[in-house]
């Protein structure tokens, strides 16, 4: 009676029950994946959105809610829901959280990632990528900068 509940613990499982265990898409390997995938996206801050969107992507690819999300016909539980937004509340920076989340958009996913996607699409001066594009090297105050510089000699 006492095997049953303490197993003896020199027995080894056969190699059926070991492939079994480890096989992709069993739970237990499910929840590793996952947790490296949550781990391995960075914090989401003003200048890295291009490398959090694509790490932010292959995580809901690993649990099959990329459509979901990223389509405005996008359904998905509340279950679902609350998970995403769990991920995506501790994947954002805290200035960029105040930036983002609004009493609109603090419930839905959805509303969330269109309105993330929008404040890094958009025309506003703290996106890197605009600031760089309207302040190219032909603009005068990359002109400014290049004529103050200290130039290099060559001999």
């Amino acid at each position: 009676m006492s095997n049953l509940i303490y197993p003896n613990a020199n027995t080894t499982p056969s190699k059926e029950q070991a492939a079994a265990s480890t096989k992709f898409g069993s739970k237990q390997t499910d929840h590793i994946y996952l947790r490296n995938a949550i781990e391995g996206i960075p914090l989401l801050t003003m200048d890295n959105y291009p490398h959090w969107k694509g790490r932010f992507i292959n995580m809901l690819n690993l649990q099959k809610l990329t459509k979901p999300l990223t389509n405005p016909e996008g359904v998905h539980t509340n279950h679902q829901n609350n998970q995403l937004l769990l991920a995506m509340a501790t994947k954002l920076k805290p200035s960029v959280e105040m930036n983002i989340a609004t009493p609109g958009n603090k419930d839905g996913t959805c509303l969330l990632w269109a309105d993330i996607k929008e404040y890094f699409a958009s025309e506003q001066p703290a996106n890197k990528a605009v600031f760089i594009k309207n302040f190219g090297p032909s603009s005068s105050i990359s002109r400014m900068y290049l004529s103050l510089s200290p130039r290099s000699k060559l001999f």
